[in-house]
C-alpha cells in the first residue's frame, strides 16, 4: 500500500471512505458490547437501589424506563443487525432522563453547598487545636504548586478548578464580575443564541440549584431536605450542630448520587441504542455476526439469570470493548494523518464524503456522552455569528442575576456559591500569573499563621489526589 503522502486525491478519498466504513462497524460493535455489559451493571444498580426507589413518588416512571431498556436489550440480543428501533422514541426517552438528572442535580447543588460549608467549618475548628511550630515558606509552596500544575498540561484546567474550589475567595466583587465577563466573552463566541441560553442556564443552576425550572416539582423527599438544610443558621449554631448537619447532609447526598448514577447509567444505555439505531438505519450492509456468541449468552442470562453467565458476559464484553476502542483510536490517528496531508495539498473533501464523516462523528459524540448533555449542547461547532450586542446583553443579565441572588445571603453562603461558579468557568484565568495572583490573595490576605497553613493544607490535599 502507498504511503499517505504519495496518494492521489482519489486514492485518499477512497482510503478515507474505507476507514470510515470500518469505523462505523467498530462503533456498532463497541455499542453492542457496552449495551450488554452496562445492562448487567444497571440491573445490579437497580436492585441495590430498589429500597431508595420505592420511597419515591417517581418510582413508576423509573420502573417504566428500566423495563423499556431491558426489553430493548433483549430485542438486540435476539435480532442483532436486524433489530428495529424507533429513534424518535429513544430520543424522547433520553430527553426524559436528562430532565430527571437535572432535577436531582439541582438538589445535589443546594445540599452540597450546605455540606461544603459545614465541612469547612469543622475542619477549620479541628485545625485550631493543632500546635504549629514550623515556619511557613510560601516561596517553596508556590514553587510546588507551579510544578504540580505544569507536570501534565492536559490536566491543567482540572487542577486549577480543584484548587479554586477549596481556597477562599479574596477578590473584590468588581474583579469577580470582570473575570466572569471575560470568560463568557470567550466561551460563548461562535455559539447560537439557543446554545448560549442553555449554557447560561446551566451556570445559573450551578450557582443556585433552585433556578432549575422543575425544582420542587419532582422528588419531593429530596426537595424538602434541601429546603430544610438551606434554612440552617451557621452563625448561631454550635460546632456539634454543624457536625450533625454535615453528617446528615452527606448521607442525603450519597443517596442522591446513587440514584443519579443509576439514572445516568440508563441514559448511557439509551445513547448506545441511538448509536446503533442511527448506524443500522444509514448502513444497511452492517453485519454483527461476531457478537453472536455474546448475544446467545445474553439471551440465556435473561431467561435463567445464572450468576456464572453474568460474569462470562462481562468478561467477554470487556475483552471486545478493549479491542474495539483500540481499533477506533488507531483509525482516528490514521484519519488525522490524512487530514494533515489534505491540508498540505490544499485539497477539499467532497460533500458526500464529508457528510458520511459527520454522521460517524455524531455516533462517537453519543458514545462519549457520559454525563447526558442536552441534545442541543452535544454538537457545539462554534460556527455561528451571534451578534455581539446579544452576547453582551446575556452576560450583563447573568451578572445581574448573581448580584440579585447574593443580596441578603450571609458572607459564608455567598462566597461558597461565588467560589464554585468561578471553579467551573472555562477560562477564568488568561495567564498563569493571573491564577497565582488569585492564589496569593487567597492565602496572604489571611492574618493568622494557622489560617494560612489551613489553606496550604487544603491545596496540598488537592495535589495529593493527582499522585
Amino acid at each position: 500500500m502507498k504511503k499517505i503522502k504519495e496518494m492521489t486525491q482519489e486514492e485518499l478519498e477512497k482510503y478515507i471512505y474505507d476507514i470510515n466504513e470500518e469505523q462505523i462497524w467498530n462503533i456498532c460493535h463497541l455499542a453492542i458490547c457496552e449495551i450488554f455489559e452496562k445492562g448487567i451493571v444497571i440491573e445490579n444498580a437497580y436492585k441495590e437501589n430498589f429500597g431508595k426507589i420505592e420511597k419515591l413518588n417517581e418510582r413508576k416512571e423509573l420502573e417504566r424506563i428500566y423495563e423499556e431498556i431491558e426489553n430493548i436489550i433483549l430485542n438486540i440480543a435476539q435480532k442483532g443487525s436486524n433489530v428495529n428501533m424507533d429513534i424518535d422514541n429513544l430520543k424522547e426517552l433520553r430527553k426524559n432522563i436528562v430532565n430527571l438528572i437535572m432535577i436531582l442535580s439541582s438538589y445535589i447543588t443546594e445540599i452540597s453547598y450546605v455540606n461544603e460549608i459545614s465541612n469547612d467549618i469543622i475542619k477549620k475548628d479541628s485545625f485550631k487545636k493543632i500546635i504549629v511550630d514550623e515556619e511557613i515558606n510560601l516561596e517553596d509552596f508556590y514553587n510546588d504548586v507551579y510544578k504540580f500544575l505544569i507536570e501534565d498540561m492536559n490536566k491543567l484546567p482540572d487542577k486549577i478548578s480543584d484548587i479554586v474550589k477549596v481556597i477562599p475567595l479574596r477578590i473584590t466583587k468588581t474583579k469577580y464580575y470582570e473575570i466572569i465577563r471575560n470568560d463568557l466573552k470567550k466561551s460563548l463566541k461562535g455559539l447560537s443564541e439557543k446554545q448560549i441560553n442553555l449554557i447560561i442556564e446551566r451556570y445559573k443552576s450551578i450557582f443556585n440549584g433552585a433556578m432549575v425550572v422543575e425544582y420542587g416539582q419532582k422528588f419531593d423527599i429530596y426537595f424538602r431536605k434541601a429546603q430544610e438544610f438551606k434554612r440552617f443558621d451557621f452563625k448561631k449554631a454550635k460546632i456539634q450542630e454543624i457536625k450533625n448537619l454535615e453528617e446528615e447532609s452527606l448521607q442525603v447526598l450519597m443517596e442522591l448520587y446513587s440514584i443519579i448514577t443509576l439514572i445516568r447509567g440508563m441514559g448511557q444505555l439509551i445513547n448506545r441504542f441511538i448509536v446503533l439505531a442511527y448506524a443500522l438505519e444509514n448502513n444497511q450492509n452492517i453485519k454483527l455476526d461476531e457478537i453472536e456468541e455474546l448475544s446467545e449468552k445474553a439471551i440465556e442470562y435473561k431467561r435463567e439469570s445464572k450468576p456464572n453467565i453474568k460474569e462470562e458476559i462481562i468478561s467477554l464484553c470487556n475483552n471486545k470493548i478493549n479491542k474495539a476502542e483500540s481499533r477506533i483510536n488507531n483509525n482516528n490517528k490514521l484519519l488525522e494523518e490524512i487530514y494533515k496531508e489534505y491540508s498540505k495539498k490544499k485539497l477539499k473533501l467532497k460533500e458526500n464524503l464529508n457528510l458520511k464523516l459527520l454522521e460517524t462523528k455524531k455516533l462517537l459524540i453519543y458514545i462519549n456522552d457520559y454525563n447526558l448533555e442536552k441534545e442541543e449542547l452535544l454538537f457545539l461547532e462554534k460556527s455561528y455569528k451571534t451578534k455581539n450586542d446579544y452576547v453582551q446583553h446575556i452576560i450583563d443579565s447573568f451578572i445581574q442575576f448573581i448580584d440579585r441572588n447574593i443580596k441578603g445571603m450571609s458572607n459564608i453562603k455567598r462566597k461558597a456559591r461565588m467560589r464554585r461558579l468561578l471553579s467551573v468557568l472555562e477560562f477564568p484565568f488568561e495567564r498563569p500569573e493571573e491564577f497565582f495572583y488569585y492564589l496569593k490573595n487567597s492565602i496572604e490576605l489571611h492574618t493568622t499563621k494557622k489560617d494560612i497553613m489551613f489553606i496550604m493544607d487544603k491545596v496540598a490535599h488537592v495535589m495529593e489526589k493527582y499522585e
